[in-house]
């Protein structure tokens, strides 16, 4: 890191040259989407509920189920961006680290037939699903009728 060229020595250049604190600083840098994803859990597991719990002239058990809610949804979240990012992370980590083995010509030209076909897919299916809209209106405009019609 460029901080140990710094020569200045006020408070913010001493702590930026802590070894504890580059160490950490490194971990963080090295493991991004899990801090991310750390620090939303921390938020949703005590910030949150105490936040819920201390709005005043709400009956308690919406208190409760609001703060029960928080803490489950930010298991579940942290669970599942842990799930998808870790293995894209090391993925990440593994080309960066063997590059001529993952980004030989093969491989990058197969990149661009997936991306290629991947588009391709995307387009189809809004184009199928924009066509739906017009018939789903159309029977909204029925439904309608019926229900203003006087028996």
């Amino acid at each position: 890191m460029h901080i140990q060229n710094i020569s200045q020595q006020n408070f913010t250049t001493r702590l930026l040259k802590n070894k504890t604190v580059l160490k950490t600083l490194e971990k963080i840098s090295d493991h991004g989407t899990s801090f991310s994803a750390g620090t939303s859990l921390a938020l949703s597991l005590v910030m949150r509920p105490i936040a819920i719990f201390s709005t005043p002239k709400v009956e308690k058990e919406n208190k409760q189920y609001a703060a029960t809610n928080s803490i489950c949804s930010g298991l579940i979240k942290f669970g599942i961006v842990e799930a998808v990012a870790l293995p894209i992370e090391k993925a990440v980590k593994n080309i960066d680290k063997y590059s001529e083995k993952f980004l030989d010509k093969k491989t990058i030209e197969n990149l661009a037939i997936f991306a290629i076909i991947l588009i391709v897919t995307i387009v189809a299916i809004n184009y199928i699903w924009s066509g739906d809209s017009d018939k789903k209106e159309e029977n909204n405009e029925i439904t309608k009728k019926l229900a203003t019609e006087e028996l």
